[in-house]
C-alpha cells in the first residue's frame, strides 16, 4: 500500500497486474488514492486504456511496479469520493432500517446522501453512473433486510436473482 500511495503523491504511472473475475490482465493506471470500506482496500485510478477513472480492490493486484513516468489527473481522492463524474445518471432510492443506516455511514461512497428520519431509520436518493450498478447492487444486497432498494430496476432485479441462486443453493 506504500507504494499506491507514493505512486499517487508523485502522479506516476504504474504496471500491475490484476485480477479480474474472469482473467488476470496488466494494466497501466495512475493511482488517485487508497481508501477502506467493507473490509476491503480500494485504489481508484485513471485506467490509461479506458481513459476514465476505475476502481480496483487492492488484494487483487499481482504485481505492481512504477514506471516513474508521471501523469496528471485532475481529480484528488477526496473530491472523486464526493462527486465523480456520473456520465450515464440512474437515481438509486434505498429505504433503511436503523442498522442499514449505520452501515451506509461508513460508506465513502454514499455517506453524504443518506438522510436520516425521525424513527431513527433513514434513506438515500441519490444519482449515480449507470456503470456503479453492479458495485451498488452488490453492496445493497449484502445488507439483506436492513436496506429496501426503491429504484433502479436494474438492482432490484439483481437483488432478487441473488436471493433465488441462495435459496437454492440450500435445497
Amino acid at each position: 500500500m506504500k507504494d499506491i500511495i507514493e505512486a499517487s503523491i508523485e502522479n506516476h504511472i504504474v504496471i500491475m497486474e490484476y485480477q479480474s473475475k474472469s482473467e488476470n490482465k496488466v494494466r497501466e493506471v495512475k493511482p488517485i488514492g487508497l481508501y477502506a470500506t467493507d473490509g476491503f482496500w480500494y485504489m481508484p485510478a485513471f485506467d490509461m486504456e479506458y481513459k476514465m477513472i476505475r476502481l480496483f480492490r487492492v488484494d487483487r493486484i499481482l504485481s505492481f511496479e512504477d514506471s516513474k513516468r508521471v501523469f496528471n489527473v485532475a481529480i484528488d481522492l477526496k473530491s472523486w469520493l464526493t462527486n465523480h463524474a456520473v456520465k450515464a445518471p440512474v437515481r438509486l432510492r434505498v429505504r433503511l432500517t436503523r442498522e442499514g443506516l449505520r452501515q451506509c455511514r461508513s460508506e465513502p461512497w454514499i455517506e453524504y446522501d443518506i438522510v436520516s428520519t425521525e424513527d431513527g431509520n433513514g434513506y438515500v436518493d441519490m444519482e449515480m453512473d449507470r456503470s456503479e450498478i453492479p458495485f451498488v447492487s452488490e453492496f445493497f444486497y449484502r445488507l439483506g433486510t436492513d436496506a429496501k432498494v426503491v429504484e433502479p430496476n436494474e438492482i432490484i432485479d439483481y437483488i432478487k436473482q441473488r436471493a433465488r441462486c441462495l435459496i437454492n443453493h440450500y435445497q
